[in-house]
């Protein structure tokens, strides 16, 4: 049976992060031989661009099974069930977080270590327009322990004030 797959544009970095110049986002390794159609769960930092900024190769029965919008969206009536494409103005980081996830169950960043307080407040929100409420526990639980963590890098002290101007924007 021939693999399914999605393609999922992002158009927008938000307006209050750097330029970021060396982007590394989680996407899974497939393994290509012909007795196996499995996907190794080990990460692969990488990107794939076009002229219109990353796009994310997603296995489609994947994120139709952990998100609802995704499952309406490719497999209803409407144009991305017809082009099996979409275009998202979301944070990209955050974006890249909730690909890792839905293959691996687990949020890191792309640097392997725990994700910094905006991109999963970020993805708390995404995860709430994508009726993901697993992803969105497990944010929260990221946040909340790094809102006490004492280990030095590891605490939100510094982002907190944005942390909390994002959060007030979403709730407007």
């Amino acid at each position: 049976m021939p693999q399914s797959f999605v393609i999922i544009y992002i158009v927008n970095k938000t307006e209050n992060d750097t330029e970021v110049t060396d982007t590394n986002y989680l996407l899974p390794e497939t393994i290509s031989n012909e007795e196996s159609n499995t996907i190794d769960i080990r990460i692969n930092a990488l990107v794939i661009t076009d002229k219109m900024g990353p796009k994310f190769l997603i296995h489609k029965n994947i994120i139709c099974h952990y998100s609802p919008y995704f499952s309406a969206a490719f497999n209803g009536n409407f144009v991305e069930g017809q082009t099996q494409t979409m275009t998202l103005d979301v944070d990209e980081k955050a974006f890249g977080i909730l690909v890792n996830w839905l293959y691996n169950q687990v949020i890191i960043s792309e640097t392997v270590d725990a994700p910094l307080l905006v991109p999963l407040t970020r993805l708390w929100i995404m995860a709430e327009e994508f009726l993901m409420p697993d992803l969105q526990d497990q944010a929260m639980k990221e946040i909340y322990t790094g809102l006490l963590s004492t280990t030095p890098g590891r605490g939100f002290a510094g982002d907190f004030g944005l942390f909390t101007e994002i959060a007030s924007q979403h709730g407007s």
